[in-house]
Parts: C-alpha cells; sequence; structure tokens
C-alpha cells in the first residue's frame, strides 16, 4: 500500500503511466476529431458549390424562359449559349448535390464511435488520476 507521500508525489510509476496515457489519449482524440473534421469540410464545400451552380443555372433559366436580353446584349452571349451555360451549370450542381449527399449518408459511422470511445477513455484517464493524486 503506497503512503501518503508517494500518492501525492507526481512522478509515481502509476502517476507517469497515467499521464502518458492521457496524452496518447489526447493526441488521438485530436488526430481523429481533426480527420472528421475535414471529412465534413468536404460534405459542406460539395453543398456550398452545389448551390452557387444551381443558382447560375436557374438564373440563366429563367433568363431564357422569360427571353430577357439584357445578358445577351450586355456579355454578346446568345441564346445557345445561354442554353450550354444553364445545362452545364445544373448539371455540375446536380453532381456536386449528389456527391454531398452520398458522403454524408455513407459517412465512417465507425470513427464516430471510436471518437467517443477515446472521449470517455480520456474522462476515465482523468478520474483515476484524481483518485490517485
Amino acid at each position: 500500500m503506497p503512503s501518503v507521500a508517494e500518492k501525492n508525489n507526481p512522478s509515481t510509476p502509476e502517476a507517469v503511466e497515467i499521464n502518458q496515457r492521457l496524452n496518447e489519449t489526447r493526441s488521438r482524440i485530436s488526430d481523429l476529431g481533426h480527420e472528421i473534421d475535414a471529412r465534413k469540410a468536404v460534405v459542406a464545400r460539395s453543398m456550398g458549390g452545389a448551390v452557387f451552380l444551381l443558382m447560375i443555372a436557374g438564373g440563366a433559366t429563367y433568363d431564357l424562359v422569360t427571353h430577357n436580353s439584357a445578358l445577351s446584349i450586355a456579355l454578346g452571349v446568345t441564346g445557345e449559349t445561354l442554353l450550354r451555360i444553364a445545362l452545364c451549370c445544373g448539371l455540375a450542381g446536380i453532381a456536386l448535390l449528389a456527391h454531398a449527399i452520398v458522403r454524408s449518408r455513407f459517412r465512417d459511422r465507425s470513427r464516430d464511435a471510436e471518437l467517443a470511445d477515446l472521449e470517455e477513455a480520456y474522462a476515465d484517464l482523468q478520474d483515476r488520476k484524481g483518485s490517485t493524486s
């Protein structure tokens, strides 16, 4: 049974081991959190790009339907070119939207569970550290 002085000494083998495991767990949580955040950023980027492209396609389609010639006169764009712009932007927007939906639906849920387990283990280590000191 360790004495009170040994328990309060942060350099006991048990305290050193707990501190080392705390540092490793904290580092792993940070790495895994960064990885999960990066995946979410890809989905957000795809969604943002999809909205932007679909708005351009919608605006071009509106100009085509209403026979608005202001864009044609200002930029020298023909109706056929405007139709191509609308189609390309619309298809690209739909593709980005599909990409975002697929990435968010089929994300790696094991990573989220692993992060939750690591956070729980970290809290347990913190409790053990508090009880040993």
